[in-house]
């Protein structure tokens, strides 16, 4: 064989051709094999997929093809078709009519109007085979007969092509082989991927420089080459920050900032709570005549905030000026601003309860109605007053008092007369029910005998000038004007911390509203102002929001700093370019709110003749915004809190979010062309469920109702008991003071020592049975009570069961239990009981 016939090699630029056409040029006797055509054209008179592909064109370098016969063709490779026999050769230029006889007439046909263009027939080599290949790569190679070895005359390297006999089947791919030598590889230099820091980074670099360039040994910071090292090392400390940033921030479970924390559980329908500030109630005392007596401390209004006040600072005056208010603020006071407004009456300091010459009187819990002492116009609906104990009802001594005994009501009703007996004017005031007194209010007593037996008739007041804060600083910040490029405008709040607040109801409202408020409804107390007069105001979240809403999203970051979101004109509007905003916004965290009683002792800006600023109760309502942890715990689970009802359980539950239902039940019933769920309410301490009650409760049901469904809001079917007892009253007492012990234990009324009775509307609900055993338990209980039988359980108006015998009286679903024993309302239910025994 032929040096170089056997060898092969993988190149990327073939350039044998182009050698053996210069050596053919020179003079030098040496062929070759330019390519390999295979002819797809059907033959005349064979069926069309026989006759294709069985005729191979080999182009040449040169002529002199006549001697090459069928023993010089070698045909190997394919898979399903091997081998591959030859049927004839022939030059091309040699088939006419006059041609071999072994060669087909069709074939000669196809062959002699075959048009090779500029290339020379002498140098085309006519092979025909007896079989079509498959679709694999074959070798054609011209050999010495009986040999393997390349033909005489042809050189080594091109005496054999690979070819496919499928060339012409339609292909989707380049049928041109590929690369199959690596390329060089390249040398790279050593990276050491721990190196994640500026320090790191720095001696990185170092060492690389000490390879590259042995001959600089130079590390005086002075230097421009340590200069220009470093500066790279803080470039890359920051590369490296942002890309550990953006994989930790990219989940919820390792996000490290809160606003990326919010943004996740966004997805899962889960506002991150970022807490409420607190509240509390002012009460003010003003000198007789001054500057204060009469003047009115006006409500928020939109931009302009209420009054400032301040906790107690040592040494500082009650009144200070607005100057003042910074460095009180530095030095530690928490700042409050006043949420309702006031006109301030010297007559109202302090207001004495009228008991109509009676000694020894008390408020009793769930009061709704007081009478005081002298004619006070001032008092009107609306207006907030202070109950409390200002001695102690046994001491007579103001550090005895109870401090738990304070209370604000709002006022909706005045009413001025006098007591013709005593020839005195009074004046009656009433508060909503809401509001009703939570504690049994002395209003004179008796001292006992350690302090002399006086009769104390001013142990409790009434205060007159109350207004309620909430805790936050009011602070206006200029921004930067809005970039060209309005889309990455994220200004940041740099103040303080922004303060969220919820807001109060218009108009007249019980005092008790103040605190009946959840972090959800507490939005950014935030507002930006354009030099213009345009307002844009805060929300939740911009999907609501269409391209004209001026409106923003306050994204609180980890130190309590706000960054404003704006919209993309599809949600939201976004703010032109050039556009000066002015933010006004409060400051704060709800723990800088969280104050004590008799904290606050300042007021900013006000009228001369302010005696006294003081909180007489603590604040209240403050909610610290969600850990991440928790926002990790609970967004996850924030679908499953269903938010439609579909079930007549999912209306009941629905309804028992309202927080004046107790318990709710509901029934599906078709109505005739639709169905219609009926909801029964079982509302706390026994709020009649009236028409704006039952409007109230269909507005809190139509987010959850589905469409195609009725809505009908019913109050509960009541039970009315008959209940009899036969008591056994215990020597030495009295029996009817075990009587009036008795009825007060079973009443339906909340008792002196702040406890419901047992027939309290909030003890029972739908479906409750009464037992038998809880009667004797409570009655057992009390004192004087030597042994009790109960006669007589049944519904009241109804033949006696068997509720005797059984222990209980069973209740429907939809009842609810009721024992009023009203002598005037018999079928609310009655009690009757026997004693025997006792006094």
């Amino acid at each position: 064989m032929p040096v170089g016939a056997g060898t092969r090699y993988f190149c990327q630029d073939e350039e044998r051709r182009a050698a053996l056409e210069r050596a053919i040029a020179a003079g030098v006797g040496v062929n070759g094999i330019d390519f390999l055509e295979v002819l797809d054209s059907e033959l005349v008179g064979t069926p069309a997929e026989a006759s294709r592909q069985h005729i191979l064109l080999i182009q040449c370098f040169r002529d002199g093809l006549g001697a090459i016969t069928t023993e010089n063709i070698r045909i190997e490779g394919g898979v399903r078709i091997t081998p591959v026999h030859v049927d004839f050769v022939a030059v091309l230029s040699a088939i006419s009519a006059a041609a071999p006889v072994e060669i087909p007439a069709n074939v000669r046909a196809v062959l002699s109007a075959y048009r090779v263009g500029e290339l020379d027939r002498d140098r085309i080599l006519v092979v025909g085979t007896e079989e079509r290949g498959d679709f694999s790569t074959y070798r054609l190679s011209l050999v010495q007969v009986g040999e393997v070895t390349p033909l005489s005359g042809f050189d080594p390297r091109l005496s054999s092509v690979e070819f496919s006999f499928k060339v012409e089947c339609p292909a989707d791919f380049d049928c041109k082989n590929p690369k199959v030598c690596a390329p060089e590889p390249l040398v790279e230099p050593e990276i050491d991927y721990l190196a994640k820091d500026y320090a790191s980074f720095r001696r990185l670099m170092f060492d690389r420089l000490s390879t590259i360039i042995p001959q600089w040994q130079e590390r005086n910071p002075a230097d421009m080459g340590v200069m220009l090292v470093e500066l790279l090392a803080y470039v890359a400390d920051q590369l490296s920050y942002a890309q550990d940033a953006a994989a930790t921030e990219e989940y919820l479970g390792t996000a490290r900032q809160r606003i990326s924390v919010r943004r996740h559980a966004r997805l899962t329908d889960y506002f991150v709570g970022e807490g409420a500030n607190a509240r509390t109630w002012i009460a003010f005392e003003i000198d007789d005549g001054s500057n204060a007596d009469g003047a009115t401390l006006e409500a928020p209004r939109p931009g302009v905030p209420g009054t400032i006040l301040l906790t107690r600072l040592a040494g500082r005056p009650t009144g200070l000026s607005t100057a003042d208010v910074g460095p009180a603020v530095r030095a530690g006071s928490a700042v409050f601003e006043t949420m309702t407004g006031v006109t301030l009456h010297a007559s109202l300091n302090q207001l004495q309860f009228y008991s109509w010459s009676n000694r020894n009187c008390c408020l009793p819990v769930g009061a709704t109605r007081v009478t005081l002492l002298g004619n006070h116009p001032e008092l009107v609906a609306g207006r907030f007053v202070l109950f409390q104990e200002m001695v102690g009802p046994k001491t007579g001594s103001a550090y005895d008092a109870d401090p738990t005994h304070r209370q604000v009501v709002g006022i909706t009703g005045v009413e001025t007369g006098t007591d013709p007996v005593e020839q005195v004017a009074v004046t009656e005031i009433t508060w909503d029910r809401a509001d009703a007194l939570q504690f049994p209010l002395c209003l004179s007593s008796e001292t006992d005998a350690e302090h002399g037996s006086a009769f104390l008739p001013d142990v409790s007041a009434l205060w007159g000038n109350v207004v309620a804060a909430d805790h936050g600083h009011t602070v206006v910040e200029d921004l930067k004007p809005v970039p060209e490029r309005a889309e990455t405008f994220r200004p940041r709040l740099d103040l303080g911390s922004l303060v969220h607040a919820a807001l109060l109801p218009s108009g007249t409202f019980a005092a008790s509203v103040l605190a009946r408020y959840t972090a959800a409804e507490a939005n950014p107390a935030a507002r930006l102002t354009t030099l213009s007069g345009e307002v844009w105001l805060p929300r939740r979240d911009l999907l609501s929001s269409d391209a004209f809403s001026q409106e923003f999203v306050a994204e609180i970051e980890n130190d309590g700093r706000a960054i404003l979101r704006f919209g993309d004109e599809v949600n939201g509007r976004r703010p032109a370019a050039g556009t000066i905003f002015a933010a006004t916004y409060r400051v704060g965290t709800p723990l800088e709110g969280s104050v004590g009683a008799e904290a606050i002792a300042h007021i900013a800006d006000a009228p001369s003749g302010i005696r006294t600023v003081r909180n007489p109760l603590p604040s209240f309502g403050f909610v610290v915004p969600e850990s991440l942890d928790e926002v990790r715990r609970y967004a996850p689970e924030a679908f499953r809190t269903q938010e439609r009802a579909v079930t007549a359980d999912d209306y009941a539950r629905a309804a028992e979010r309202h927080p004046e239902i107790q318990r709710a039940v509901a029934r599906f019933r078709w109505t005739g062309s639709w169905y219609t769920v009926f909801v029964s309410l079982d509302r706390k301490s026994g709020l009649p469920v009236d028409a704006p009650f039952i409007t109230e409760i269909k507005n809190h049901l139509n987010q959850f109702r589905m469409a195609g469904f009725d809505l009908e809001i019913r109050p509960p079917r009541f039970v009315a008991l008959d209940l009899a007892l036969h008591v056994c009253v215990a020597p030495g007492y009295l029996r009817s003071a075990v009587k009036q012990a008795l009825l007060e234990v079973l009443s339906n009324r909340t008792l002196v020592t702040g406890t419901n009775g047992f027939f309290h509307p909030d003890n029972w609900t739908f479906g409750q049975t009464v037992y038998l055993s809880q009667i004797y338990e409570k009655v057992a209980a009390v004192a004087g009570v030597a042994a009790v039988t109960v006669t007589r359980l049944q519904r009241f108006g109804r033949p006696a069961g068997t509720e005797i015998a059984d222990g209980f009286l069973l209740i429907g679903e939809q009842e609810i239990s009721l024992l009023d024993n009203d002598p005037s309302l018999r079928e609310n239910g009655r009690i009757e009981i026997e004693l025997e025994g006792g006094i």
